[in-house]
């Protein structure tokens, strides 16, 4: 598998190059896919699915996610969903949450406060209640 070093790599998702100072060209051609495409909004998004838009097979996406991100897919998938969920909370609070959380990728509004607790360690309330207790 062919390496780029961080000094050369694009800063594509949360300081993943500096976490690891070389990064596979396909883990970075990933990670640009869906920060770029977004695919992890369509419900029920496999790893299948993100092999076939990548171009690069399971048994070598699989060991990337794991090996380089040290979180499995799903997680990998949830941390994205919350990501684009918080980015949009703003534009998007005439919607239910529930709305939200499908918007982003859940199937479900507990599916989405299980994996947003999982990532922030408090629920989507507490999360916005320790927002404004901050301004």
């Amino acid at each position: 598998m062919k390496t780029i070093h961080s000094a050369d790599a694009v800063m594509v998702e949360n300081n993943v190059t500096d976490l690891y100072p070389e990064i596979p060209v396909e883990l970075e051609i990933v990670i640009e896919l869906m920060e770029n495409q977004k695919p992890f909004c369509k419900q029920g998004f496999t790893i299948q699915d993100l092999s076939n838009l990548a171009g690069i097979p399971i048994h070598q996406l699989s060991p990337l996610i794991n090996g380089h991100l040290k979180m499995n897919f799903s997680s990998w998938i949830n941390r994205h969903r919350i990501e684009y969920f918080l980015e949009h909370a703003m534009e998007k609070q005439h919607m239910t949450l529930e709305a939200r959380a499908r918007e982003a990728g859940f199937t479900s509004r507990s599916s989405f406060i299980s994996a947003f607790k999982k990532e922030k360690g408090v629920t989507p309330r507490e999360y916005r209640k320790n927002l404004k207790l901050l301004r």
